[in-house]
């Protein structure tokens, strides 16, 4: 008879989780479905040859780090990470990961990729009158 018990008792435990995470995907679908539908015109267009150079670089001797001054809006963390190649919930999942650690690590490549790539992010930053801390460090 307990274990009867015990098993409705579990049955409306799974039910109350269920019906949570729910809730909870249908807030994270309203929220990406309107982080995907952001305007990208005010951001120019990343040049295809550095984008493709970075991701393509068998040098990971660098990284480019973004630091969280606690004034970029993080609407606008979450459009530069879509701009750079992100899909819309990796770029929700790194902004939080921004909000959260107060940085995060973007690209991997060469030295001298990574500075053209932090000037990018720094004009589209400036572009907006806004400061975005970015990072070129070596590895290791």
């Amino acid at each position: 008879m307990w274990f009867l018990h015990c098993l409705v008792f579990l049955m409306s435990i799974f039910k109350l989780l269920n019906r949570y995470m729910e809730r909870n995907q249908a807030a994270s679908q309203a929220l990406l479905g309107s982080l995907d539908r952001l305007p990208m015109q005010d951001f120019d267009d990343l040049s295809e040859f550095l984008w493709l150079s970075v991701k393509n670089c068998d040098d990971g001797s660098h990284f480019i780090r973004l630091v969280n001054d606690q004034v970029v809006p993080y609407k606008f963390i979450v459009r530069l990470l879509m701009r750079l190649g992100f899909d819309c919930e990796s770029s929700v999942r790194l902004m939080m990961d921004f909000h959260r650690f107060g940085v995060i690590d973007v690209a991997t490549a060469d030295y001298e990729l990574l500075v053209d790539l932090k000037s990018y992010i720094e004009n589209q930053a400036q572009k907006q009158n806004l400061h975005v801390s970015v990072k070129v460090l070596k590895v290791g």
